[in-house]
């Protein structure tokens, strides 16, 4: 796949690719400043990595499907796994380490949202890690956040580095999909949370939603949580000249009131940056009311950046 919107091919392959030894230099290369500052508590973590390496090669059917490698460019970046046998419907994220030389460019988010959608499709219900408290694992706490993850914990102190486990879950039962004719029952109703002071009219509404379903020109989405419409949003890929390319450009986006500040925001920005990105556009764009302050501090911590006013006239 297409990656980060600035020229690199990402692309995630099996363990299979790489030979015995691999991923445990990867691992070793990845934590190398942690291991050279804690030589003493890293030790066992040591032979417990590559343990998982000759595991990895041994038993490709189990434990070597249990992940991915990625590659940026044809190089060998980093890697992700996770473990299937947690409780409950639930996955618990292994490693997802990137070397150094490529970290701080957003590749370790895309790695980790990789996993999500793997563990999204493999029917994993929520996914469980845990990372530490040292000032080294900062990045990864932020890169978790930025994907879901919400923190449900911390344990004791570890006898060996003196600091505390961090417990982190993500809520895998958000589904994003094309939205259907079907749908426009529960879109209208979010659109009457998006626009309380209108009176919206539904034989008018319904004629556009099936328009835009029709048209070429426009994707709509449906977030779906329990089997009900928590979120929906439609979109469009254009031309742009500043950009000398192609911009994705959202035209409406809602979350459900009651389902807001549980990730469902997040998925679906996600799955359009997906197809950002595999559809080679170099930006992604909306709008946004003065007045929606909250949606405003969402779409800042999700990366967007306020560029310019919006001007509107009325057509008489």
């Amino acid at each position: 796949m297409p990656g980060n919107g600035e020229g690199n091919t990402i692309m995630f392959k099996p363990f299979s690719i790489e030979s015995p030894g691999a991923i445990y230099r990867l691992l070793l290369e990845s934590y190398s400043d942690l291991i050279r500052d804690n030589p003493a508590w890293c030790a066992e973590w040591q032979r417990n990595w590559k343990k998982y390496d000759e595991d990895i090669f041994a038993q490709p059917h189990t434990i070597g499907e249990c992940g991915f490698i990625t590659r940026v460019d044809g190089t060998v970046i980093g890697f992700a796994s996770y473990d299937p046998r947690g409780q409950a419907g639930s996955a618990l994220v292994g490693h997802n380490c990137i070397l150094p030389a490529f970290r701080g460019k957003g590749f370790g988010t895309l790695q980790l949202r990789e996993l999500l959608r793997v563990l999204r499709r493999r029917g994993f219900l929520k996914a469980v890690a845990t990372t530490c408290d040292h000032v080294f694992f900062m990045p990864a706490r932020r890169m978790y956040a930025a994907c879901g993850f919400k923190e449900t914990g911390r344990s004791g102190t570890a006898p060996a580095s003196g600091f505390r486990t961090i417990n982190l879950e993500c809520d895998l039962t958000v589904r994003i999909r094309p939205a259907t004719e079907n749908d426009f029952g529960g879109v209208l109703s979010l659109f009457g949370q998006l626009w309380p002071e209108k009176v919206l009219n539904r034989e008018s509404q319904q004629a556009i939603y099936n328009a835009m379903l029709e048209s070429e020109g426009y994707e709509l989405f449906c977030a779906e949580k329990e089997g009900a419409i928590a979120g929906f949003a439609s979109l469009s890929i254009q031309h742009n000249f500043w950009q000398e390319g192609y911009i994705l450009y959202i035209a409406t986006m809602i979350v459900d009131e009651k389902h807001r500040r549980q990730g469902i925001g997040t998925a679906l920005i996600r799955e359009i940056e997906k197809i950002a990105r595999e559809r080679d556009c170099k930006r992604i764009e909306l709008e946004s009311a003065f007045h929606r302050k909250e949606a405003h501090a969402f779409y800042e911590k999700m990366g967007f950046e306020k560029r310019a006013y919006f001007y509107s006239m009325e057509v008489k």
